[in-house]
């Protein structure tokens, strides 16, 4: 788990890097993140609010959520790249 920043904390002030490439490193700090967000009782957390700059974020969307948008947020929605751990139905 990784600590949570809040408010205040300077890194989130900062410009992300881009993620280019799906690294197992990226993969450890998203299975961190995800673990982190669930932890906290949260439905989303982007990579500043762990301490580091790069231009990722996890989300907890139920099917009853996002399937009646997925069509407008795939038309919407250039460069982003999504890693999904597990979809519940």
């Amino acid at each position: 788990l990784r600590n949570i920043r809040e408010i205040g904390d300077a890194v989130l002030t900062k410009t992300c890097k881009e993620v280019k490439e799906m690294t197992p490193r990226t993969k450890e700090l998203i299975e961190d993140m995800l673990d982190t967000m669930y932890e906290a009782d949260g439905v989303g957390l982007a990579a500043p609010q762990v301490g580091v700059l790069k231009r990722i974020v996890v989300m907890f969307l139920s099917a009853i959520f996002i399937l009646p948008f997925l069509s407008l947020f795939l038309k919407r929605i250039d460069r982003i790249k999504i890693y999904l751990q597990q979809f519940v139905f």
